[in-house]
């Protein structure tokens, strides 16, 4: 039985760090609940300054900062136009910053499952624990994520 324990134990040491959800966020959220759960890096979206996609059913309601380590980011959160609730988290960077946010998203959640490169470009995506896609420019550097549940 210690056997089982110890090796159950070491497997689950080379799990990565999961998390449903994004970060202090739960899927299903108002933009209000986002804008609190940030403690202050997230203000909500005036309903005229609003963008989003009509045919995916979702607008960005809600915008802000979002600090992971070193890292700052600029980061738009998308709310389904049916229920309300937080849907998509989208964040940016460049240069330097495109190889942190990889790194960060292989740090939190393992290798990606796929890879597919395009001229000038690579998307890596993620689906569990939901589903995320990094796109990655070479000229200039750059990388974008869609994170939804």
């Amino acid at each position: 039985m210690r056997l089982l324990v110890a090796v159950c134990a070491m497997v689950l040491g080379f799990i990565p760090e999961t998390f449903a959800d994004w970060e202090y966020t739960k899927w299903g959220m108002t933009p209000e609940q986002v804008a609190t759960a940030s403690q202050g890096a997230v203000k909500i979206v005036p309903e005229s300054e609003r963008a989003g996609n009509e045919d995916d059913g979702w607008e960005i309601a809600a915008k802000g900062r979002y600090n992971y380590h070193s890292l700052v980011m600029n980061v738009e959160f998308a709310f389904d136009l049916d229920s309300g609730g937080l849907k998509c988290v989208f964040y940016n960077g460049s240069g330097p910053k495109s190889v942190l946010i990889k790194e960060m998203l292989t740090t939190k959640f393992g290798p990606p499952e796929a890879t597919k490169r395009f001229v000038g470009v690579e998307v890596f995506t993620w689906s569990m624990p939901d589903h995320i896609e990094l796109t990655m420019g070479t000229k200039p550097d750059s990388a974008a994520v869609e994170h939804c549940e």
